[in-house]
């Protein structure tokens, strides 16, 4: 890239600053990049290369009941690591999330319902003080403006504050209308009723339209929630290239329930006291799955060694540059998404349901991310001899810098989709297998064919009581509901949109309904101004009247 700096003093008139302890910093790492394999050596003084070769020949064992036991390559290390380093806090971390949406969901229907609340009560208070002026209308003017309003007049306040009924202006609208009724006088309490509604609603307004801009700006930074890892790293898999296996994980699913549990629904409206289900079919299925999510996270581990080899040639190297990068990336990540909550006021952190549980999670997740460094150090140390924090071993994360993000993240994220994926997998196989075991007391040996022959009865088909199944079920639907993480995007989840949507519905609703009587109180102002002689301008004035007080007599949620 060639960057021109024509007429500085023109275009950038500011002196320039550079920062030396930047450049210094650079230096140092362009020093650290000229690390050769022989250099790179574990406590022992063995390089990394002899390392290497030292545990593909088995002569470095990773003891029984440490990570990674009983595997023999580095590539078949590697899912393991990640698995028991990054994958291990998911059902708490996803756990955390619902928890959290359901949080922002009852504040934000908490929100709704009070501006809700004051609305109705509002209009009914006032309604109640305008009914003498409703009564005077007559019944020919109000057969009229029901044919005019109906249930489509569209009420809404322009850029400039006018309120606009149909697209038109209330005078425009009002033009060539023509009422019976006749407003000449309007009561002092009436008007100063009217006057300390608007005065209250002003301040009520202004008040709920800062929280809900608030509210906004939380559910925006909920989107940092999902930045957490492991969590981020599953929703950030390419869905297209996990096609087949998504769609196939949804089929298991759907069988699942059928078999376990919609099928069992049916049965119960039968009035029988036992069960039989047949689980050859699904016990299949998750066989199949576990297989398909072997060989997928098999194939994108050797694909992610592949292309970090071209920089790094070596397994090793590759496994330990991998793990520095993205555990220098979570750490990145979450700093920025700490320091996105530093506009915030320090009460709403301390205080606000959403916020405060929001930066708690964030600062929950620094320490897990210092804790996986950790975890992680303390292996390569025990295992290989080498020290993470060495310049040499810490060095070879920058090559794979070489690469753009998405290049070496997107395997990962894969590989971390689909150890997730398998997790889940093996809850349900686990579930199935133990409703087998408990299914043999009641299963019978044989079954008839054609009321003549007996042959051996299928091991899947199970028999349970009505009363022991019931327990049994309700274990199932707590496995599949604990590991939905499709449950919510957080930030873009429809529900938490729709109800920002009926919030902001409420407030702008409070907004016409406080135009109404301000536009009321300027018409009857203008009724009783001595000073206003135009009779054109008093005729309007009542007509106004008449249609304001009509309108807030029967205010209807679909004009707003």
């Amino acid at each position: 890239m060639f960057i021109f700096f024509v007429n500085l003093n023109i275009i950038y008139p500011f002196p320039f600053n550079f920062d030396y302890s930047k450049i210094e910093w650079n230096r140092k790492l362009a020093e650290l990049s000229t690390y050769t394999d022989d250099k790179i050596k574990n406590t022992s003084g063995s390089n990394i290369k002899e390392v290497e070769h030292q545990y593909n020949r088995g002569e470095i064992k990773i003891p029984e009941g440490v990570v990674g036991h009983g595997y023999e390559s580095i590539r078949e290390l590697f899912p393991e690591l990640v698995n028991e380093l990054i994958v291990w806090n998911y059902d708490k971390e996803l756990k955390r999330e619902k928890e959290l949406y359901k949080i922002t969901y009852d504040v934000l229907k908490k929100f709704e319902r009070n501006v809700k609340v004051y609305n109705n009560d509002l209009l009914q208070n006032m309604n109640a003080v305008l009914r003498p002026l409703y009564k005077s209308i007559v019944h020919n003017d109000i057969r009229l403006l029901r044919l005019m309003c109906g249930d489509n007049m569209d009420l809404n306040i322009n850029t400039i504050g006018q309120l606009m009924v149909n697209g038109k202006t209330v005078s425009n609208y009002l033009t060539n209308i023509s009422f019976e009724t006749n407003m000449e006088y309007i009561a002092d309490d009436i008007k100063s009723s009217i006057n300390k509604q608007i005065t209250l609603n002003h301040g009520k307004l202004l008040h709920l339209s800062s929280e809900h801009m608030k509210l906004q700006r939380y559910v925006k930074l909920l989107h940092f929630i999902v930045v957490r890892i492991p969590l981020v790293y599953f929703r950030s898999a390419n869905n297209f290239l996990l096609m087949f296996q998504i769609n196939a994980m949804i089929i298991l699913e759907e069988r699942l329930n059928t078999v376990l549990n919609l099928n069992y629904l049916e049965h119960l409206n039968l009035g029988r006291n036992y069960y039989t289900v047949n689980v050859d079919t699904v016990n299949f299925l998750l066989n199949d799955m576990l297989r398909i999510t072997k060989s997928t996270i098999d194939t994108e581990v050797h694909r992610a060694f592949v292309k970090m080899n071209k920089v790094l040639n070596g397994d090793l190297k590759c496994l330990l540059a991998i793990f520095l990068y993205i555990l220098n990336d979570a750490m990145s990540e979450n700093t920025k998404s700490i320091q996105s909550l530093e506009g915030e006021t320090q009460d709403d952190i301390n205080n606000h349901p959403i916020l405060s549980n929001l930066h708690k999670i964030l600062l929950d997740e620094k320490n897990n991310i210092k804790l996986l460094k950790e975890k992680f150090e303390m292996f390569v140390q025990n295992v290989f001899n080498f020290d993470i924090n060495e310049p040499s071993v810490r060095n070879l994360q920058q090559k794979l810098y070489e690469f753009k993000k998405g290049e070496i993240m997107s395997v990962f994220y894969t590989i971390v989709h689909q150890l997730i994926t398998m997790r889940q997998i093996i809850k349900y196989k686990e579930f199935v297998d133990d409703l087998q075991k408990k299914g043999q007391t009641y299963r019978s040996l044989y079954r008839k064919i054609i009321d003549r022959f007996v042959v051996p009865q299928s091991s899947g088909i199970l028999t349970f009581h009505t009363d022991e199944y019931d327990l049994l079920l309700r274990d199932f639907l707590h496995i599949r509901e604990k590991g939905n993480i499709h449950f919510n995007l957080l930030g873009g989840n429809r529900t938490l949109r729709t109800l920002l949507q009926l919030c902001l519905f409420e407030i702008n609703k409070l907004k016409i309904i406080n135009k109404l009587y301000i536009e009321l109180m300027e018409a009857i102002d203008i009724l009783h101004e001595a000073s206003v002689e135009d009779p054109d301008e008093k005729i309007m004035s009542k007509k106004k009247i008449v249609f304001y007080i009509y309108v807030l007599n029967k205010f209807n949620n679909r004009w707003v």
